[in-house]
């Protein structure tokens, strides 16, 4: 039954590696060697999922979005809604967290009747990050309605705790390049006679 649920397995399953693309422990994460393998594509983005709050994206710079060091494909944002501007084919939001406001946009598929989501009323938006003139907005490619405090909190949590991983995954990824470089280094003073 769905109350007998072990939530911290549920956590973890977010964040794990998924065929679906989801979390940010994916196989998708090069490695700190600085040169990479060659064969992923500069245009290719990351198939990750990171939740942030919105001065993270306002104070990210025009190209690669990364989270303590780890490039992210899209992210997670739980925001008030400002304001709500509905046009034929799109809808935009203003959204406001505890720190920054951003435009969201919904672009509207023909036929389709998506919600409306009313001022005041906290979302929850899978998107991704694009800039125009200077200016960054997200591009939603879901828009929930956020159902409790509870939910709104849990995001805040889950935006730490994805820092703290992703730091963690770095400073591993880093020490395995060092232990590399060791022995490397140590095998061919070895050889040396």
């Amino acid at each position: 039954s769905r109350s007998t649920r072990d939530p911290s397995k549920l956590f973890t399953s977010m964040w794990s590696d998924t065929t679906q693309g989801g979390g940010f422990m994916n196989n998708t994460m090069s490695t700190p060697s600085g040169g990479g393998s060659g064969t992923e594509s500069k245009g290719k983005k990351k198939q990750n999922l990171v939740p942030v709050q919105i001065s993270e994206i306002l104070n990210a710079p025009e190209e690669g979005f990364t989270v303590e060091g780890s490039e992210v494909g899209m992210v997670v944002v739980v925001g008030k809604v400002i304001s709500c501007e509905k046009a034929t084919t799109k809808t935009t939001y203003r959204v406001q967290d505890d720190s920054g406001e951003i435009e969201v946009i919904q672009w509207l598929e023909e036929g389709t009747n998506q919600p409306e989501h009313a001022e005041s009323h906290p979302i929850k938006v899978v998107d991704s990050i694009r800039s125009h003139q200077d200016k960054k907005h997200i591009m939603a490619f879901k828009i929930s309605e956020v159902q409790s405090q509870a939910e709104y909190d849990a995001h805040l949590l889950e935006v730490v705790y994805s820092h703290l991983k992703l730091r963690q995954l770095q400073q591993s990824l880093f020490e395995v390049g060092l232990h590399c470089v060791f022995l490397h280094h140590s095998s061919r003073r070895g050889g040396r006679k």
